[in-house]
């Protein structure tokens, strides 16, 4: 299996969340990651050093976050390993907004969504070779 990608410059057309200070000044990407047939559109951003974004980076973030709720940690758990404010509204949604494009990338994946969450970059540039 080879996960290809499609990674234009800029936003996606809908997308419609505010921008952190960090999102603001980093390098915008709209993504669509293709598998047989299925495909997955999301927002990328980099910072300054990452000026030409490839598949196997964009698949290693989502895996990254994707392993960071996996297990089910519980909002509340899961901001506080990352040393998140829990009462934060926006982080809430980033939350959720993890577990939708984990569920996203299951069905982007397949057979092929990993079990085990050892090395999200290796894992990535293997599923984009």
């Amino acid at each position: 299996m080879s996960i290809t990608c499609t990674i234009t410059a800029g936003l996606p057309a809908d997308y419609t969340d505010a921008l952190d200070e960090w999102q603001r000044d980093a390098l915008h990407w709209t993504v669509t990651l293709h598998n047989s047939g299925r495909y997955m559109t999301v927002p990328f951003f980099t910072g300054s050093a990452i000026t030409d974004p490839t598949c196997a980076d964009v698949l290693e973030s989502l895996l990254s976050d994707a392993a960071s709720v996996y297990y089910g940690p519980s909002f509340e758990d899961w901001a506080d390993e990352l040393g998140w404010d829990t009462d934060s509204r926006r982080v809430e949604r980033t939350y959720r907004q993890i577990i939708a494009n984990t569920d996203r990338l299951r069905v982007l994946l397949g057979d092929a969504f990993p079990s085990e969450w050892d090395d999200t970059e290796v894992i990535a540039r293997n599923l984009c070779a």
